[in-house]
């Protein structure tokens, strides 16, 4: 039996359809293992130690999806494995987070690792593997997003520290708008950006493939609706089955090793056409989905490495 606890949002804002941290509460549930839920703001540092106020928690598919036990104060070290499933933004409250649990890495598996997540932003990590990436700017500053898109002819601009295609614009030269939606993004030239040359592939939406310990273990396909050109799932997108093809498993076998490397244990990576777009480490979802197309249980995969460890 191992002790697991899950750093996470409130679990009273869970979808238990769609969560992939939910997954794994269930997942470790029925190997026989003890969850634990806490926030990060539950995290402090005392004597030498990194403690958590943490609840045991109990999950099922039911309209009451969940039983807390009365919190209680623990030292991480106390547990098997801490995983950290704080969804974005990517914030110095996030960051605060990641210094706590890097301290608590000498006493129990911390996965994502820490020090991982703070250095791999999600918009950015993907620049480390320029063969893969489509044409990229960042930049904050108008004249050159402007010159980018009219060299592209079209383009897609998005934040560095959002999720979910918050912020997310399809731009084109000569667009009436572009200096208005430049000004927007980068709060009038004080906040880099991410431009991308558009995908022509991207109207059938991108490839999530998921990968456990730099092993692919699920892939399946986000489709946007025909009122949005975000496949997001919570954008309106929806999920379709994929099949991977050369590339994608070229990106996948290029990426995998370093993931590995970093303790990047459960990755979410988005691929459009023959690109890698991001690289999701934080929290990344896709677990229920992947399941429901292709009956793979990625959530006991993630729970197997602890087991294993």
């Amino acid at each position: 039996m191992k002790r697991i606890a899950y750093v996470m949002d409130p679990m009273s804002t869970v979808n238990i359809h769609k969560d992939s941290t939910f997954a794994m509460m269930e997942a470790a549930q029925a190997r026989g293992h003890i969850n634990y839920y806490l926030q990060p703001q539950d995290l402090f540092f005392r004597e030498g130690k990194v403690y958590g106020h943490m609840q045991a928690v109990t999950v099922e598919r039911a309209e009451i999806f969940y039983h807390l036990e009365p919190s209680e104060v623990r030292p991480l070290s106390e547990v098997d494995a801490v995983i950290m499933r704080k969804d974005p933004p990517f914030n110095m409250d996030y960051i605060f987070s990641t210094y706590l649990l890097e301290l608590a890495m000498h006493e129990t598996l911390v996965m994502n690792n820490p020090i991982s997540l703070r250095n791999a932003n999600e918009k950015l990590y993907a620049l480390q593997f320029p063969s893969l990436i489509p044409p990229t700017l960042i930049s904050c500053r108008k004249d050159e997003l402007k010159a980018f898109v009219q060299n592209k002819g079209k383009a897609i601009l998005k934040p560095i520290d959002d999720k979910g295609g918050t912020g997310v614009f399809l731009v084109q030269a000569g667009d009436p708008n572009l200096n208005a939606i430049i000004d927007i993004s980068t709060h009038s030239g004080q906040k880099m950006i991410v431009a991308q040359s558009y995908i022509p592939e991207a109207v059938h939406g991108d490839k999530r493939v998921l990968l456990v310990d730099g092993e692919v273990r699920g892939a399946f396909q986000p489709v946007p609706s025909q009122e949005d050109h975000r496949a997001n799932l919570n954008a309106g997108g929806h999920a379709e089955a994929c099949e991977l093809t050369q590339r994608d498993l070229e990106i996948c076998a290029t990426l995998g090793p370093a993931l590995k490397a970093a303790g990047l244990y459960f990755v979410g990576i988005d691929i459009i056409g023959d690109y890698l777009i991001e690289v999701n480490v934080t929290s990344p979802t896709g677990i229920q989905e992947a399941k429901k197309l292709s009956g793979v249980n990625i959530a006991t995969d993630v729970i197997v490495i602890i087991e294993n460890r």
